[in-house]
């Protein structure tokens, strides 16, 4: 077996691990672990609906990761083999909607549950001490200790994360296409949101495309309202670390790009792009055999823009 980070390889065990992010707010950022999660092999997540809600109703999430509602995961019913839960205190005890059933149902068995908080003292309801403090659990530490396992992953493999700005490593893996692509190097998450629109070789593209296209119009249609378009900017800032009037910003570009040409984020405009091509091409320079990033990476440039819809 090839060598993995200590701190990586404890969470990929058959157990419990507790992980504290303790961000300025927690209802914002803490599902920047997510992407660093489903690279270890975190298939399935839980998390408020509000989180990743768009439009009232509409369920936006990007990754391929399988999403489940607290209330889909009851007793009796199936769970997954790995777990991933995101939330916090607020949550947790100010909502019908605690993890302590769960958590119990994991400890109980012998499936991998990792639990991602905003406090380390997070005590789910009917529970007398904080969960890392259980028998069954391990304290993975912080986010922020994982990510740095993650940078020496990254370095062993040749690469060092771009932006000064974010944790959310499917954020920098965008920066890293873009700089591998290109040869031009991206410094933060503004100048990645800044190509972005010319550059849909990159899996953030999909994101965009997804919010954008309608199956049933021709082209790109521009988000409808100004509660739809601080509706994406909130999704954005759950995910990454952008302060409300930069997050706003980018989304309200990209609505007047899509409003002015019609084109911008379209899925079949996209595909016909030498940009495209051009990712293609440099998806041969990569050793999928050898790295787990350059395997990533090769997926990435090789597909279709939007290919599962």
């Amino acid at each position: 077996m090839k060598f993995e980070e200590p701190t990586l390889a404890r969470l990929r065990k058959k157990r419990v691990s507790v992980v504290h992010d303790p961000v300025d707010n927690s209802r914002w950022q803490l599902l920047r672990a997510v992407p660093a999660l489903y690279y270890l092999g975190v298939a399935g997540f839980t998390y408020p609906t509000t989180w990743r809600q768009i439009e009232g109703y509409t369920q936006q999430d990007y990754l391929g990761f399988e999403y489940r509602h607290l209330t889909e995961m009851e007793p009796g019913s199936e769970l997954p083999e790995t777990l991933g839960i995101v939330t916090n205190d607020h949550y947790e005890k100010e909502t019908t909607h605690s993890v302590s059933g769960l958590v119990e149902r994991y400890a109980s068995g012998d499936d991998s549950l990792v639990v991602v908080t905003d406090s380390r003292d997070f005590t789910p309801v009917g529970r007398h001490r904080p969960l890392d403090q259980e028998q069954f659990a391990d304290r993975a530490g912080t986010y922020n200790r994982i990510y740095r396992a993650f940078e020496n992953r990254y370095e062993r493999f040749g690469y060092e994360l771009p932006l000064s700005d974010t944790q959310n490593l499917f954020v920098q893996d965008n920066a890293l296409l873009y700089e591998f692509v290109t040869d031009d190097s991206l410094g933060g998450v503004g100048e990645l949101f800044g190509v972005l629109p010319d550059a849909p070789f990159l899996p953030l593209y999909d994101t965009f495309t997804d919010l954008f296209a309608r199956p049933e119009e021709y082209g790109t249609v521009p988000l409808d309202s100004e509660e739809s378009i601080d509706d994406v900017a909130r999704w954005l800032r759950r995910r990454i670390e952008l302060d409300r009037g930069t997050a706003r910003e980018i989304v309200n570009s990209y609505n007047k790009q899509v409003a002015e040409d019609g084109t911008t984020f379209d899925p079949a405009h996209a595909n016909q792009s030498p940009e495209l091509e051009r990712g293609r091409t440099a998806a041969k320079d990569l050793d999928a055999e050898e790295s787990q990033v350059d395997a990533r990476f090769e997926g990435w440039l090789t597909r279709s823009v939007l290919d599962t819809a």
